[in-house]
C-alpha cells in the first residue's frame, strides 16, 4: 500500500526538470540515479525509488494548506538524500542501488564522486525556487536545513570512524553506535517532518513535536533495518542472511553481545570482528553469542522504545485527524509490529 500517495510524483516531475539544464552526460548520471532513465539515458517507465522523504513533506504541508510552496524543500530533501547514496555506494563498493549498477560502477569513482558533488550543489539550489510564502520564513527554513545537512554529514564521520576502529576498543559503545545513527540518518528524518510546520508558521511546540516524530521514526526504521540485516529472511529482504554479521557491520546486536558477554567469549568475538574474513561456521558461532546475551531482543525493545516515542509524538501535533491517523499508519509499516512483537 502507498501511504504516501501521489506526492512523490510532483517531486519527479520538478527534479528531471532540474536535471536537464544541460546535455552534459554528468546530468544523464543524475538523471540515471533517480531512476529517470537508464544506462543509456533513455527513459524509463517508471522513476525508481520510494521518496518516503518528499512524499512526507508534502504530505503534512498539505494539511496545512501549503503544498505547492513546500515543493522546493521537498525537492532539496530528496536531492541531498541521494547524493548521499551515491558517495554511500563508492565507500561501501556496492555494486547495485535499487537493483540496478551504481554510477560508479557504470561510470567508474571519479565520475560517481563528481555527480554526487554536483547533486549537493542543485539540493542547494531547489531551495532557491520562489514561493509566495514571506521570505523570514524561507530564509529560517534554508538555515535550519543547511543545519541538518551538516549533522549527516557529521553522521557519516562517525560511521567511517566506527567502521574502521576495532571491536575491543573502549570507544565503541551503544551510546556511540546509536548517535551517529541519530545524525546520519533520523536527523534527515526530523528535517523531513520539521519543513511544513517551519514553513507554516506553526508555533516551536508544534515544529518540536514533528521534528520529534520524524526523528524517532527515523532511529526505529534505522534499528529494524539492522534487525533486518542479521535476521530477517533473505526471500523478504533480498539480501543473505545474516549478512551485516559477514560485512562485520558493527551494529546494536554485537555491540550490545560484547558488552554482556564473559570474557572468554568476549574475546573470541572480538578475534572474530578482528580478525580475518568471516564464514559460515564463524558466522554461526557469532550467532550464538547473540543468543546468549540476547542482543535480538535487545535491539528489538530499543526499536520498540523509539517507535512508541513516535507514536507519542503524534498525539502532541496539531494536525487534523486524518494526518495523524495516517502518520500512525506510516509508522506501523515502517516498523512493522511482527518485529517489535517477536522476542
Amino acid at each position: 500500500m502507498n501511504l504516501i500517495g501521489t506526492y512523490g510524483a510532483r517531486i519527479d516531475a520538478r527534479a528531471e526538470k532540474l536535471f536537464t539544464q544541460s546535455d552534459y552526460p554528468l546530468y544523464g548520471m543524475m538523471r540515471y540515479f533517480m531512476g529517470y532513465v537508464d544506462e543509456h539515458f533513455n527513459p524509463v517507465s517508471k522513476p525508481v525509488g520510494k521518496r518516503i522523504r518528499p512524499g512526507l513533506i508534502l504530505l503534512i504541508a498539505d494539511s496545512y494548506g501549503i503544498l505547492e510552496e513546500a515543493i522546493p524543500a521537498a525537492l532539496s530533501v530528496e536531492i541531498f538524500h541521494n547524493f548521499t547514496l551515491i558517495h554511500d555506494d563508492v565507500v561501501d563498493h556496492d555494486e547495485l542501488r535499487r537493483g540496478r549498477p551504481t554510477v560508479w560502477k557504470l561510470w567508474g569513482v571519479d565520475h560517481a564522486i563528481n555527480t554526487g558533488d554536483a547533486q549537493l550543489i542543485l539540493a542547494f539550489r531547489a531551495l532557491e525556487e520562489p514561493t509566495l510564502l514571506p521570505a523570514e520564513r524561507i530564509a529560517t527554513l534554508r538555515t535550519h536545513l543547511l543545519s541538518r545537512y551538516s549533522e549527516v554529514s557529521e553522521g557519516q564521520y562517525l560511521d567511517f570512524t566506527l567502521a574502521t576502529t576495532k571491536l575491543d576498543d573502549p570507544s565503541v559503545t551503544e551510546r556511540a553506535y546509536l548517535t551517529m545513527t541519530e545524525k546520519k540518518t533520523a536527523k534527515l528524518i526530523r528535517a523531513t517532518t520539521e519543513v511544513a510546520p517551519i514553513l507554516a508558521g506553526r508555533s516551536e511546540e508544534e515544529i518540536e513535536a514533528l521534528g520529534d516524530f520524524g526523528e524517532n521514526l527515523g532511529m526505529a526504521y534505522q534499528l529494524y533495518d539492522d534487525w533486518q540485516g542479521i535476521w530477517g529472511a533473505p526471500e523478504k529482504t533480498g539480501k543473505k542472511r545474516a549478512g551485516d554479521i559477514y560485512e562485520k557491520k558493527k551494529t546494536l546486536p554485537v555491540i550490545h553481545a560484547r558488552e554482556h558477554l564473559a570474557p572468554a567469549d568476549r574475546q573470541r568475538l572480538e578475534d572474530l570482528y578482528d580478525g580475518e574474513v568471516l564464514n559460515e561456521d564463524t558466522v554461526t558461532e557469532v550467532l550464538e553469542f547473540f543468543a546468549k546475551t540476547e542482543a535480538q531482543n535487545a535491539l528489538i525493545g530499543c526499536a520498540a522504545r523509539y517507535k512508541s516515542n513516535a507514536l507519542g509524538a503524534i498525539a502532541r501535533m496539531n494536525l487534523p485527524e486524518q494526518t495523524r491517523a495516517l502518520l500512525e499508519r506510516i509508522t506501523h509499516a515502517f516498523v512493522p509490529d511482527i518485529v517489535i512483537e517477536s522476542r
